[in-house]
């Protein structure tokens, strides 16, 4: 649904809002959310639709978000009631929500002293987790998201592998999801059951925190934390993300990964079990973000460069997922000597 000015008109005067200007951003995640900025008695807001609806769920994400912004030292989107009392608004087959504007600047680029301050964002989150005790909905039907990937690969596989003329990238797709499927045999499913379950965010990294100077100021995209999952599923994240080998970019480098974890541990002690999970956690995300990845690039028009720049990362991915469980019991060894 395309937001015209008179439909968001009609959305913000159920907030007594109106706005000067109105234009969309893409400040949080700009491949799968929609925002809109507007200004409003000299005030800048977010007009954000959601891109699920179950009444529970969203609930849940707006009292979330409530408590954690009493306590945590963070600046970070605060839904604002309407004058019906109410947190979101339905128009048309859409539901939206207003916050206002979280200022701060974005980094792609990420030194060691900024891969510990996500450390110590994430070890403060934790810790206020568990001291607020807010349960959502323990999210264990599928442990690795084993399913929801796996089948979306085995799906592309089964429509290209048939398909004449194929293009370069989607030989390079089949030739590398080949050698992934397998991979989630030795994904160890008990143990990760095993581990304790909270409402975490899940994707702390550039597209979703605000700096000022050299600290996170904020954090964005808070919804969908009503489905639990483990504390590791937030801290591999950054170490996804942030602590690669730079002659190898799809493998670890370990003593990053070592000193990113031992900052984070000054503010909650990790358990063994957390630990010796880390491995499978990184091979079905190194999976996860090449089936994502190749979700983007294999559209119609996506652009020619786009897509160069996309199949080179689908390789890293490949590589990646090959390389951690190849050397999931170098890696468990370390972390646990190094941590415990």
């Amino acid at each position: 649904m395309r937001l015209t000015k008179p439909g968001a008109d009609r959305i913000l005067s159920k907030w007594g809002l109106k706005a000067d200007k109105l234009r969309k951003f893409e400040n949080e995640g700009g491949y799968v959310n929609e925002n809109w900025l507007f200004r409003c008695k000299d005030e800048n807001y977010v007009l954000r639709k959601v891109t699920f609806f179950d009444a529970e769920e969203l609930s849940f994400d707006m009292e979330y978000m409530l408590a954690l912004r009493k306590y945590l030292p963070y600046e970070m989107p605060v839904p604002i009631r309407n004058k019906r009392n109410r947190y979101f608004e339905r128009h048309g087959n859409k539901i939206f929500w207003i916050y206002r504007y979280v200022e701060g600047e974005k980094k792609t680029n990420h030194s060691i002293k900024e891969v510990l301050e996500y450390a110590r964002v994430l070890g403060t989150y934790h810790k206020l987790l568990l001291r607020l005790k807010l349960h959502g909905k323990r999210d264990d039907s599928d442990p690795f998201r084993i399913k929801a990937v796996g089948n979306s690969i085995k799906a592309d596989v089964r429509r290209r592998s048939k398909r004449k003329g194929k293009r370069p990238f989607e030989v390079i797709y089949l030739k590398w999801a080949a050698r992934l499927l397998p991979l989630y045999k030795r994904l160890d499913k008990e143990r990760y059951l095993s581990l304790d379950f909270y409402p975490i965010h899940g994707d702390i990294d550039s597209d979703n925190v605000l700096w000022k100077e050299d600290k996170i100021s904020a954090i964005l995209d808070f919804e969908h934390v009503y489905y639990e999952k483990p504390f590791i599923r937030d801290l591999i994240v950054p170490i996804f993300r942030y602590c690669k080998n730079g002659n190898m970019p799809w493998a670890l480098d370990l003593n990053k990964t070592v000193i990113f974890l031992k900052e984070y541990s000054k503010f909650r002690k990790l358990g063994r079990g957390e630990i010796a999970e880390i491995p499978d956690v990184l091979v079905a995300n190194y999976i996860e973000d090449f089936d994502y990845s190749f979700s983007l690039i294999k559209k119609p028009h996506y652009p020619k460069q786009g897509v160069k720049d996309g199949t080179e990362y689908i390789v890293q991915m490949a590589k990646g997922a090959l390389w951690c469980d190849r050397n999931r019991e170098l890696i468990r060894k370390r972390l646990l000597k190094s941590l415990h």
